[in-house]
C-alpha cells in the first residue's frame, strides 16, 4: 500500500473489556490507493462477512472468537476502543 498511514493500539484488560493481545491496527486512507474504492468488495474480498451498514453500537461489547472490521468511507466517528481509561492515581 502506497502511502497508507498506518496507526496500532495497543489495550490491557480494563477488568470490564477482556481485551486481545493483538493491536487495533487503523490504516488511514487506505481506499484512496484501491481501484474500487468500495469497502463491501473490498470486504468480500477479505473474507469479512456478516456486514452491518450505518450503525455504531452505543454500548460496551467485544468478541471473544473473531475480530471487527470497520469501515468509515465518508464523515467522522468517534468510537471508544479498548474500555474506558481511568486515571492512575
Amino acid at each position: 500500500m502506497n502511502n497508507v498511514d498506518i496507526i496500532t493500539y495497543y489495550f490491557e484488560n480494563d477488568g470490564d473489556i477482556p481485551n486481545n493481545i493483538l493491536p487495533v491496527v487503523i490504516y488511514k486512507n487506505v481506499l484512496q490507493h484501491d481501484v474500487n474504492k468500495d469497502f463491501e468488495f473490498i470486504f468480500c474480498q477479505n473474507g469479512w462477512s456478516n456486514n452491518w451498514h450505518d450503525i455504531i453500537l452505543t454500548e460496551d461489547h467485544f468478541h471473544s472468537n473473531t475480530h471487527e472490521v470497520l469501515g468509515l468511507k465518508s464523515g467522522q466517528a468517534r468510537l471508544m476502543l479498548g474500555g474506558r481509561l481511568e486515571p492512575k492515581v
